[in-house]
C-alpha cells in the first residue's frame, strides 16, 4: 500500500511536468509566431525606409537641377546687363526665357522642399515604429528563451 502511494505519488508529479510541458511548447509556438510576424513588419517598414530613400535621392537631385540653373541664371543676367548696353533685343528674349525656365524650377524646387519634409516626417516616424517593434521583438526573443531554459530544467 505504501509503494502504490508513492507510485501515485510520483505519477501523479510526473503528469504535471507532461503538461507544463505541453504548455511551454504551445507557448513557444506562439512567441515563434510572433517573432515571425514582428520579422516581417521590420522587413516592411525596412522596404519603406528604402522607398523614402528614394525621395531623399529625386530630391538632391532637384538641388543640383536648381543649382546648375541659378549659375545660369547668374550667367544670363551677366549677359542681360551687357547686352542692354549694347541694346541687343535677341539677346533679352533670350534671357526672359531663361528667367520664365528658372520661374518654373523655383516651382519644381518648392514642391521638392515639400515632398523632403514629408519623407523627413515619414522616416522619422517609421523609425519609432522599427525601435519599437525591435523592442517587441526582443522581448519575445527573451520570453522564448526563459521557456526553453524553463521546460529544459523540467525536462532533468
Amino acid at each position: 500500500a505504501e509503494c502504490m502511494a508513492k507510485y501515485n505519488e510520483q505519477q501523479e508529479a510526473y503528469q504535471q511536468c507532461i503538461t507544463r510541458n505541453n504548455k511551454y511548447k504551445t507557448d513557444e509556438r506562439a512567441l515563434d509566431a510572433e517573432i515571425n510576424r514582428l520579422q516581417s513588419e521590420i522587413d516592411e517598414l525596412q522596404e519603406r525606409i528604402d522607398q523614402h530613400q528614394s525621395i531623399a535621392d529625386a530630391l538632391d537631385q532637384c538641388n543640383n537641377n536648381k543649382q546648375t540653373l541659378l549659375n545660369d541664371l547668374k550667367q544670363c543676367q551677366d549677359k542681360n546687363e551687357e547686352l542692354k548696353k549694347k541694346n541687343c533685343g535677341e539677346y533679352i528674349n533670350k534671357i526672359d526665357e531663361l528667367e520664365h525656365d528658372l520661374g518654373e524650377c523655383n516651382v519644381e524646387w518648392g514642391f521638392c522642399q515639400q515632398e523632403g519634409r514629408q519623407k523627413d516626417a515619414l522616416d522619422k516616424k517609421r523609425i519609432e515604429e522599427i525601435n519599437d517593434q525591435r523592442n517587441k521583438f526582443d522581448l519575445c526573443n527573451k520570453q522564448l528563451k526563459e521557456y526553453k531554459q524553463k521546460a529544459k530544467a523540467n525536462k532533468k
